[in-house]
This record gives structure tokens, C-alpha cells and sequence, in this order.
């Protein structure tokens, strides 16, 4: 820090008497804090040399020389797009640096587009002498004159941040602008107020500045010279070249290199920013370019930058990529987030609005959710729109050969079975990405989706071969004996691919089953058997399997008893009950797989309808009971159908001895009978048999195929 004796030849400097005397004849008839004087009567105003105190209305400010000198850069080229009438995206920002006989220079410059030449719109020019560490920064406009109103009293906002900065930086350095004929000098008076000596240029001054200017053209990297009536020159510090070097009173910080580098790395508008990696929100800019990554602005003001050692986050997580907020969510000192889930609405919300001008980045969006490093979307879950979700479900399902799975879904070993029946490749998501895109219905399990195909699935009748005939059967008895599962209703549905065997549609009571279960041979290979068991085994295991998985599926609650024993006590009992029930069934299956009817038994009286069983079967245990039912098709056709005996209960039904057709109840000690038979069948009536067990009411009974009785 130097410090510096006074200069009477300093416009800035405050003399003695103007700091001692406060209502100095010369404050008494300075009308400014009434009205401000244009730039024109200004100019009238003041003699050759003379110069006038004027304060600038501005509130006290705790700006950074870095925050300062961003809004200073903002409002240098948001006035050159103004004056010349470019787009914003226009201007092209070039930077230059050099080293050179013991100066270092840098300069920034915005060129004119329509110009083949070196000629440009405006410049900020950094330059220091090797060894003096103190250096100087100016900042011209090209054709445009500081208007007095405006700078004094200007209610636009960005007129009110030009005092906001001039007034922080004056605290710290000397600031002085050039522009109209005037010599600006800005400093602090009393109260900490911001005020501005403004001196009017004498013809030498005004030839001098222009000779020292235009030499410096030469000399430098300065691409113009600056004219003091016709341009803007902002300095900043004391000057090192030609008669601006001023010696002050006061002690100010010095403005060396590495100061200046850190200005421009703040200052978001000095950064190599390519207009293809910044989209422009009415929330703030995403930031896509390589050098912004990780950093975040305030209205182009640098306030943190998230590097390996010092995330910008408080969460210690890195910040994919750069934001520039316009509205205010950090803390007074502008290092770090201090309402941080303000922060992440404020990314997620410029996501929002990027996505819509420029769709083709969600995937840049879509690949940082399913990375769990990035702080960028740390709040997602919490402050993502529907709109961004709609855009990421969009472009995940453009590749229809995926099917993606949160990472929590691993756990079940079947899930790449699952995924491969319904005809897709797995593609895992993180459990955070994931759940946002449940969050708004718009992705499903693999399971979940294998159930609504299922649901969806057509149901098909049950084909006519004995097997298929028998499964649908027995499952629909089991079923229907089984006292919380009575109201539920079995059919079939084409399941192609998917593994799914069972299924239960509880609003609806209805249980699907997979279609590939009513064929012998795609049954056998689902149970994992190599070799076809036989037939009656293979209806044992079968059935048993399936009508399992339909009682794993009825809601427990309904599993209950008058003897005090637990749901799953009662659950438990139904699967035993209806294995015995299968095995009984199966062995009756088996004993009377061969029933037809004959005309002519040894034995027995000529003219009778048989039924006869094999040679070699073992049949039913001794002391046990078979009961035969022939029945007319014609009239009792719904018993065909009966899935449980109490159905075909009493001994003796109604339809019995009626002259419609005959039918006989026989009471058979099983070990003693090979034949049965029937009188006085109808010639050419259509009939069939029904075999039970009488004594067990939940017995399957077994119903024989139609035959045609003969003379």
C-alpha cells in the first residue's frame, strides 16, 4: 500500500479548506443537490480550469474492488450494445497480453463487427511498469459522453450500481473519468458520501491528453486514442505513463497483476464464455462452456468456483457446471450459499428454462442426475419441475431397446430374467434419479411392468386335451373349496414371454394364470424336470405348484378360524387340504383314465351300459367307497361341470329315475369291483359318468367323457 504526499495540480485531491468548511462559498451556490446540471450548461458553467464539487446520490456500499469492477465491465458493455446497436451476443470479446521492455500490458477489446480493421468499440487496458507493482486499469467507451443526470442522480438500477461501484472503489483506489470535456475525480467527502470533483479541461490539457494518448498508440497495446470530448476513459489507480500520474495524499491499495487477474476471473464478461456454451434464462445464464464449469455468478459477478479442494457448495460436493444467478440467494460476503436450498431451486429453475430453448441438453442434465458426485442437482427430488422430468423421461425412452431399473432393484435375483422377457436391455439409474422420475409417474419397475402386461394379457379358453383339462379343473376346485379364496375366479391368459405363473388381481377376484401351464411339455420345463414325468405326476406337481402361489396371494387377513389358531396356522391348513385333495383326485384319475361303455360283460346280465375299471391298478384303500352317477347329457349337462361332490349331492338327485334318462347310484366296495352296470339306457343317448367319494364333501369327483348308449 503506498501513501502519497498532495499535488496542487491533483482535481481530485481535497483541499483544506473544502474539508474544514463544509458550507464553502463555493458548496453555498452549487445547486446540484437540487438539480443537476446537463452536461452543455455544466460546460458553460465552468470557467477554463475551473471545477465544481457535485455529490452522487448513492447508499453506502460494501461491495469488493472485484465486485465493483464486474459491475463496472457490465456497464461498459452493456453501453456499447446500447450505443451501436449490437445483439448481445454480438460483441466478441478479445484478450491480449505482452511483456515488453519492463511494462506488462493487458487489454480486453471488443472489435467492431463491420469492420475489416484493427478498429474496435471499446477497450479495458491493465499496464504496469516491471518492479512497480502498482498499476492502472481504464476502461473506454468508443464514441459515446458521460451525461452528469445520469451519473449523479440516475434511478435506473444500473445508474445507481455505477455509484455503488465508483463509491467502493474511490475507498480503495483513485478512480477518475474523462469524457465530455471534464475531468471526473471520485472520492469520499464527508459522511462517507460519494462526491466528484468535476474540473473543466483547458485547451493544453485537452491538447495533451490527446498528444500522450496518441503516442500511447504507438507504443502499447491501446488500439485508439481516446478523445476526452468524445469518449468515456474510466481510470482506476494512478497512471504510469504521461502527465495523468497523480501523487495523492491519501494511502490507497495498489492494483498489481495478480489483483488485476483476480478483477477479470470475477467478472464473468472477461472470461472466455462461447455463446454456444452459455443459454440465457430469465432466471440466470447456464454456464456450458469448459472454462466456467464449476463456477457461480451474481449478475456476472464471480462468487465462488467449486475446485477438488474447496467445492463451491456447502455440501463439499462440485458444481458440474456454471450458473449466473440474477436474483439474490447467498450470503453478504458472497463466498458461500447460505440459503443453499434457494441456491438449487434457482439451478434447477434455469435448467428448466434452458431445456426449452435448447432440448438437446437434457442429456448433459439427464447423465449429472445419475451421477451422485454433482451438487448441481443435490435438491432435485425436492425442486425439479414436472416439465424438466417430462423432457428426461423423453429422452430416456428414445432408445426403445432399454429398460431401466433403479440400482436398489438389483437385490432381486430374477430381475434380468425379468427384463429380458419383456424384450429389453437393463440400463441401471441411480436410486436419487430414479425416484424422481417415480416421484411423477414416469418410469415403473421391470416387476411392476411385468404385472400390467400380464393384467393386460388376453385370456384364452382352455384348450381340449386331457391335461389342460385337468390343471383348469382341479386349480378351479382347490380354489373354490378353500374358504378365503371361495370367491375368486381362475382363467388363463397369453403370458408369452414373461415368467410370470401367477397372478392376482384383487379388485377384480380374479387369478391369472400363465397359458404355457396348460401344456404338458412347457409345464414339464418350467418345473425344471429334463424328462416328461408321467401324466398323473405331472397334474400332481402342477397343480399343487400353482394353486401354492394363487394362496401365497390371497391377502392374508382372510386366513381365519373359530379355533383360535393364527391366519397363517389356517393358511398353512388349506395347502395341505388341497394337496390331499389333489393326490385323492389324481389316483381316481388314474384308476378311471379308461372308462368307456360296453355292450356285452362276462358275467353280467346282456344289454347293460358299463363302466369298467383296468386290470392291475391299485384302487382306493380298503373298507373305502366309490359312488357312480350316469346322467343324460341332455338334461343335466351342468353337471358336467361340478367341481366339488356336495355339488352332485344328495344320493339320490332329483333327475333320478325320471324318464328323460336313466340313472343309477351304486354303493361299490372298491376291492371287490372291476364292472359296473346300467340298465335301460336310451339307444343313441348321449351320457356320461360322475365318480366320488360320498363321504368327503370337498372331494374332487371325477367326471367321465360323454359317450353314445347303444341297443
Amino acid at each position: 500500500m503506498k501513501k502519497q504526499g498532495a499535488c496542487k495540480d491533483d482535481p481530485g485531491v481535497k483541499y483544506k479548506h473544502e474539508e474544514e468548511d463544509p458550507d464553502s462559498p463555493s458548496d453555498k451556490n452549487d445547486d446540484t443537490k437540487e438539480k443537476v446540471p446537463t452536461l452543455d450548461a455544466l460546460f458553460v458553467k465552468l470557467p477554463a480550469d475551473g471545477s465544481t464539487r457535485i455529490s452522487l446520490e448513492c447508499p453506502d456500499s460494501c461491495w469488493t474492488s472485484q465486485e465493483s469492477f464486474c459491475e463496472l465491465t457490465k456497464n461498459w458493455k452493456t453501453g456499447i450494445i446500447k450505443l451501436f446497436g449490437l445483439q448481445e451476443s454480438s460483441p466478441t470479446l478479445t484478450r491480449e497480453e505482452r511483456y515488453k521492455e519492463g511494462i506488462m500490458e493487458i487489454i480486453y477489446k471488443i472489435p467492431d463487427p463491420h469492420s475489416h480493421s484493427n478498429n474496435c468499440r471499446g477497450y479495458i487496458w491493465f499496464i504496469c511498469k516491471d518492479g512497480d507493482k502498482d498499476g492502472t486499469v481504464e476502461i473506454v467507451t468508443r464514441h459515446a459522453v458521460l451525461q452528469p443526470e445520469i451519473l449523479v442522480s440516475g434511478r435506473s438500477s444500473k445508474a445507481g450500481d455505477l455509484r455503488k461501484a465508483l463509491r467502493s472503489l474511490a475507498t480503495q483506489y483513485p478512480v477518475s473519468c474523462q469524457s465530455g470535456g471534464l475531468d471526473w475525480s471520485f472520492s469520499l467527502g464527508d459522511q462517507g458520501k460519494l462526491v466528484s470533483r468535476v474540473s473543466k479541461m483547458s485547451p493544453t490539457r485537452l491538447h495533451t491528453l490527446r498528444r500522450t494518448a496518441y503516442s500511447m498508440t504507438k507504443s502499447t497495446l491501446v488500439p485508439f486514442a481516446p478523445d476526452p470530448y468524445n469518449d468515456i476513459r474510466f481510470m482506476i489507480g494512478n497512471s504510469i505513463l504521461g502527465p495523468e500520474r497523480r501523487c495523492r495524499k491519501v494511502s490507497y491499495k495498489e492494483i498489481t497483476l495478480k489483483e488485476f487477474g483476480l478483477w477479470c476471473k470475477s467478472s464473468m464478461i472477461l472470461q472466455e464464455v462461447t455463446e454456444h456454451g452459455k443459454i440465457k434464462t430469465d432466471m440466470g445464464d447456464l454456464l456450458l462452456d469448459q472454462n466456467s464449469r464449476g463456477k457461480l455468478y451474481f449478475r456476472g459477478t464471480l462468487l465462488s468456483e467449486s475446485t477438488k479442494r474447496d467445492p463451491a457448495s456447502l455440501t463439499k460436493r462440485k458444481f458440474r457446471y456454471g450458473y449466473n444467478f440474477l436474483y439474490d440467494t447467498f450470503d453478504s460476503d458472497g463466498m458461500h450459499l447460505s440459503l443453499s436450498e434457494e441456491v438449487y431451486q434457482a439451478i434447477l429453475a434455469i435448467w428448466d428454462l434452458a431445456l426449452e430453448q435448447q432440448p438437446h441438453c437434457v442429456k448433459l442434465l439427464s447423465d449429472m442426475l445419475n451421477d451422485w458426485r454433482w451438487a448441481d442437482v443435490e435438491l432435485a427430488q425436492k425442486f425439479i419441475k414436472k416439465g424438466t422430468v417430462i423432457r428426461l423421461r423423453n429422452h430416456l425412452f428414445e432408445d426403445k431397446s432399454r429398460w431401466y431399473f433403479s440400482a436398489s432393484e438389483r437385490q432381486n435375483d430374477k430381475l434380468w430374467y425379468i427384463i429380458q422377457s419383456l424384450g429389453r436391455e437393463g440400463a441401471e439409474l441411480q436410486d436419487s434419479y430414479w425416484s424422481i422420475l417415480e416421484s411423477h409417474h414416469m418410469i415403473h419397475t421391470a416387476v411392476s411392468e411385468q404385472y400390467r402386461r400380464f393384467v393386460a394379457a388376453d385370456t384364452v379358453s382352455v384348450p381340449n386335451t386331457p391335461f389342460a383339462q385337468e390343471i383348469d379343473k382341479i386349480l378351479q376346485a382347490c380354489v373354490y373349496a378353500c374358504s378365503a379364496a371361495q370367491k375368486i375366479r381362475v382363467v388363463f391368459v397369453q403370458g408369452g414371454s414373461l415368467p410370470l405363473r401367477v397372478l392376482f388381481v384383487e379388485d377384480e377376484d380374479i387369478v391369472r394364470v400363465h397359458e404355457k401351464w396348460l401344456d404338458q411339455s412347457e409345464a414339464a420345463q418350467e418345473l425344471g424336470l429334463s424328462e416328461p414325468p408321467p401324466f398323473g405326476d405331472l397334474v400332481h406337481h402342477v397343480s399343487t405348484n400353482l394353486f401354492e402361489k394363487i394362496i401365497n396371494s390371497v391377502p392374508f387377513h382372510l386366513f381365519t378360524g373359530d379355533n383360535g389358531r393364527s391366519c397363517n396356522w389356517h393358511k398353512e391348513q388349506q395347502l395341505h387340504l388341497a394337496e390331499q385333495r389333489i393326490i385323492a383326485y389324481v389316483r381316481e384319475l388314474l384308476h378311471f383314465q379308461m372308462v368307456w361303455p360296453k355292450r356285452e360283460v362276462p358275467g353280467l346280465e346282456g344289454g347293460l351300459t358299463t363302466v369298467e375299471w383296468l386290470n392291475g391298478i391299485h384302487l382306493p384303500m380298503k373298507n373305502t367307497y366309490t359312488h357312480v352317477q350316469l346322467h343324460q347329457t341332455s338334461t343335466c349337462r351342468d353337471l358336467q361341470h361340478a367341481l366339488l361332490t356336495r355339488d352332485i349331492l344328495p344320493v339320490s338327485p332329483s333327475c333320478i329315475n325320471k324318464t328323460c334318462h336313466i340313472s343309477v347310484v351304486q354303493t361299490v366296495e372298491a376291492k371287490r369291483c372291476r364292472h359296473y352296470g346300467f340298465e335301460n339306457c336310451r339307444q343313441g343317448a348321449e351320457y356320461f359318468a360322475i365318480i366320488y367319494n360320498p363321504s368327503d364333501h370337498l372331494s374332487i369327483p371325477l367326471i367321465t367323457p360323454t359317450f353314445t348308449a347303444k341297443a
